[in-house]
């Protein structure tokens, strides 16, 4: 069901030699997971952003407010702490929720890069 709804969405899904399902969108590379026992599905868009000492605290701060005011998108610091990703996770109740879901989370990911940079720019003033 995954790979039609993807479909669906105008989006060609592909596995990778790891078994990883993933897209270009937008000149992005999106990486998706699905656990069909809780109906729940993941769509990555991993290290958009590059991070480094003299910006860590900031990007940080900016991760947690696009958090914390955007619904569906997390923004969270990579575990090497040298890069940004985000991820829009959601549960589904049939085709037609998964998506729409997946056409929200698209809209997400096309502009997080942006609205990041934006983001950090408004806390610094």
């Amino acid at each position: 069901m995954l790979k039609d709804a993807l479909q669906a969405v105008g989006v060609n899904a592909q596995y990778d030699e790891d078994g990883d399902l993933y897209f270009l969108y937008q000149m992005k590379y999106i990486y998706v997971t699905q656990d069909e026992n809780d109906q729940f599905v993941s769509l990555s868009f991993p290290n958009f952003m590059e991070v480094n000492e003299d910006n860590l605290t900031p990007a940080f701060i900016t991760c947690n407010k696009i958090t914390r005011e955007v619904k569906l998108l997390k923004v969270f610091m990579n575990s090497n702490l040298n890069g940004v990703s985000a991820d829009c996770e959601f549960f589904y109740s049939d085709f037609e929720s998964m998506k729409n879901s997946i056409q929200k989370s698209l809209l997400l990911i096309g502009v997080v890069r942006t609205l990041f940079k934006k983001t950090a720019k408004k806390l610094s003033r």
